[in-house]
């Protein structure tokens, strides 16, 4: 708490949205944190945004996805959005903690009601994407979240070379959810086995559902007993994806 002190007297962080000291080593205050719009209402298997909460939307209650449950407490809505793209395209990783305490509170809560993961599996991008940009986003989401004070006591492990992309897919920008889930068949797969493993996927988004849906169906193939998914923030019906 000291070295905080001194690092906010030294080094001060102001708010990106309003641009007020934040007291705090992140770069939004806890009064427009408070106005970010959560994602509370969603469906119960794929989160996604709904009008009301404890049901599920139309896709799971037709077709269910075979991951268990995804868990992204915010919506994929300005400005958690613009935190995600500066540093995933941006190269901006000051947004990397201020996505991660976004994100740990519905992790821990996740896992008080399901137990904890065996593992934490990154999102895997294929070798080819990886070296235009430098970094798997997802990968250093999952590493700083095990890295959390709240999380540590839990030892989450992450394990980043368990599975693999093996093919460069078109951009998923404009696909809808059947183009997506085209486009990705076939594109993951695993190293090891997996039999009984309980698993949680690790992303910074969640748009149509499908690279989570084609990473899972992997996993469960490869003998995972349960899936689960931890994203930052949902896209709701209707938005196209970011770029």
């Amino acid at each position: 708490m000291v070295n905080s002190f001194f690092l906010d007297l030294l080094a001060p962080c102001h708010c990106l949205l309003c641009g007020q000291r934040t007291h705090r080593p992140l770069p939004l205050c806890s009064g427009c944190e408070s106005e970010l719009l959560e994602n509370h209402l969603c469906c119960l298997h794929c989160a996604l945004p709904l009008a009301t909460d404890g049901v599920l939307c139309p896709v799971c209650q037709l077709n269910p996805p075979s991951y268990h449950h995804a868990c992204c407490p915010w919506q994929y809505r300005s400005p958690v959005s613009d935190f995600q793209q500066r540093f995933k395209f941006s190269r901006d990783f000051s947004m990397l903690p201020l996505l991660v305490h976004l994100m740990q509170p519905a992790v821990s809560r996740d896992i008080q009601r399901h137990g904890i993961p065996d593992v934490l599996i990154p999102v895997p991008v294929h070798w080819w994407r990886k070296l235009q940009r430098g970094f798997n986003q997802s990968e250093l989401l999952a590493r700083e979240l095990v890295r959390h004070p709240a999380l540590k006591s839990v030892q989450l492990k992450v394990a980043d070379n368990w599975c693999r992309k093996v093919r460069a897919t078109s951009p998923q920008l404009g696909l809808g959810q059947e183009q997506r889930l085209t486009n990705l068949n076939g594109s993951f797969r695993c190293r090891l086995t997996l039999t009984g493993m309980d698993l949680a996927i690790v992303d910074d988004v969640m748009t149509t559902g499908a690279t989570v849906e084609c990473l899972s169906e992997a996993l469960m193939n490869a003998g995972a007993e349960r899936v689960r998914v931890w994203c930052v923030a949902r896209t709701p019906a209707g938005l196209g994806a970011k770029p």
